[in-house]
């Protein structure tokens, strides 16, 4: 065979025009059909033999930057889906954010919590406490606890006084709500609100719920909510029963979905059963304790007429004068001192002859006259 011949696998006829080249020297369509014929292939595969296996240093360094590769897309696959999720809570967390801002329930305040508002201040503190000073401050939340030997008076706003007995526990619940768990509370609503005791009796007694939306103070017991019409009331807790003594104006008591209207000189109590009953206050009513409960008035600066007003809120005394020309003139004469160490009760004794005036008092009745023994210097 001659150097120019081609040489074809077995089988295949050179005679034939398919396998005709083309003039490019590239074979014609038919001639690579020709070549990848079964038979043409196995006789290739024959010839060609089992294929040389890698060395082992070239195979373990491919195995390595194959595993590598594939550690490396699995990490950066992880980190995808982990930003992904973090930024699907993100968005969850703005859209929850935007809808409270939206409807107005989201503000920095509502975030403080409420025991932050102010509420109380100690006014007055009779017996030794170590978590109460006077002037101290108290706040929404503020439980307080009086033992046997204990009195706290409070001020709730300018003219509201509130005052716990011993052995009473008192929860604040804001400037004009607490609520009683136990013991005994008195509440005087302040010499301003005073007119408020005029609204008329006839109201429902024991049918029907009665607006408090004048009420100065709520105070909530396990029995009932009492709440106040510019008046003086005690309100005591036991493990039994309620009871509410009316000193002035009147207090509506609510039980369930009834609402009891007490006036003045009034005692109204509710058992554990919620039944209510009202009876009358013994004319000589024992309000000692409140008394020497009672804030010291700040008599240095003030006038006769003043000091004299704050005795006849305190004491329930009515206090009368000589005649009006004196009345006039108490009210211009400045006192000077204190009353430290004195109840309401003991005041007269000092303030009135250091003003050059005489007293007399007849059950609860208060005169004040002139004196012919003149002032102290």
């Amino acid at each position: 065979m001659s150097d120019q011949d081609t040489r074809f696998p077995a089988g295949s006829d050179h005679n034939s025009p398919s396998t005709a080249s083309r003039p490019d020297g590239e074979p014609s369509p038919s001639r690579e059909k020709d070549l990848f014929t079964e038979e043409a292939m196995a006789t290739l595969f024959e010839h060609v033999g089992p294929r040389l296996d890698a060395p082992r240093e070239l195979k373990n360094s491919v195995f390595e930057i194959v595993e590598q590769t594939w550690q490396e897309n699995t990490e950066r696959r992880a980190v995808r889906r982990r930003r992904t999720i973090w930024a699907a809570a993100a968005g969850l967390i703005c859209s929850i954010g935007l809808a409270w801002w939206a409807l107005g329930t989201w503000n920095p305040s509502s975030t403080r919590p409420i025991a932050t508002e102010t509420v109380a201040t100690v006014e007055a503190l009779f017996g030794e406490s170590p978590a109460l000073a006077p002037g101290q401050i108290l706040t929404a939340g503020t439980e307080i606890i009086t033992d046997g030997h204990q009195r706290v008076a409070l001020r709730l706003d300018d003219h509201l006084s509130l005052r716990l007995q011993e052995d009473t526990r008192l929860r604040l619940l804001s400037r004009h709500s607490v609520e009683l768990l136990g013991g005994t509370v008195y509440f005087d609503s302040g010499a301003s609100d005073a007119a408020r005791a005029a609204t008329p009796s006839d109201s429902p007694s024991s049918n029907s719920r009665i607006p408090t939306q004048l009420a100065e103070i709520e105070i909530h017991t396990r029995f009932g909510t009492a709440s106040d019409i510019g008046t003086q009331f005690e309100t005591r807790v036991d493990a039994d029963s309620l009871r509410i003594q009316v000193r002035e104006g009147a207090v509506l008591v609510a039980v369930g979905d009834e609402s009891h209207r007490a006036e003045a000189g009034v005692e109204l109590t509710v058992d554990s059963a919620g039944h209510v009953a009202k009876a009358r206050l013994p004319q000589q009513q024992d309000w000692s304790w409140i008394l020497a409960t009672a804030p010291i008035f700040q008599l240095d600066g003030s006038t006769l007429g003043q000091a004299l007003d704050w005795v006849a809120r305190e004491t329930g005394w009515t206090v009368r004068f000589e005649d009006e020309d004196l009345e006039a003139e108490a009210r211009r004469i400045v006192t000077r001192g204190s009353l430290d160490g004195l109840t309401p009760d003991q005041a007269p004794e000092l303030i009135v002859p250091t003003a050059g005036l005489s007293y007399s008092l007849d059950g609860q009745t208060l005169t004040i006259m002139r004196s012919s023994t003149p002032a102290p210097n």
